[in-house]
């Protein structure tokens, strides 16, 4: 049996212990039904679509924000994390059936990291351009107590 976009909602719901109501579950399932329509019935080629594309990222944001439900459901216990669970066992995580590209979550990490990057530069100058002030401070009172 194929697995159709409108399989991999319900399988992530299930994964995630999400109700319909919880946020984004109903744009999940609008989202994953239009792109099912679109390549089936429509016979589109979602690849070259630009629409396609912009609704795949919405949905992997969905799925990235109940991404730590997944891996709650799949804990086994307090003794083995997920990861290790898996493998010893030799079987695959639920995290892993995520519908998110690893290029994205690469290209995310290096965004974050480079602003992050810009925050502490910018916070260093900050606090260095405090110090500075400070010695200054200190020395022009040092001076008025020794010139009176």
């Amino acid at each position: 049996r194929r697995h159709t976009p409108t399989d991999h909602h319900m399988s992530f719901r299930t994964m995630a212990r999400l109700q319909s109501d919880a946020w984004g579950m109903g744009e999940h399932e609008q989202l994953l039904k239009m792109i099912e329509l679109a390549g089936s019935f429509d016979q589109l080629d979602l690849s070259n679509l630009a629409w396609a594309e912009m609704a795949f990222r919405r949905i992997q944001v969905i799925e990235w924000v109940h991404h730590e439900r997944v891996r709650e459901g799949e804990s086994s216990g307090d003794r083995l994390s997920p990861e290790e669970w898996a493998a010893f066992s030799g079987t695959t995580r639920a995290g892993d059936t995520l519908m998110v590209c690893p290029q994205l979550l690469s290209h995310v990490k290096g965004v974050v990291e480079t602003d992050v990057q810009i925050m502490k530069s910018v916070r260093k100058a900050r606090e260095e351009r405090e110090l500075k002030r400070g010695h200054a401070k200190a020395k022009g009172k040092g001076k008025a107590s020794s010139d009176g």
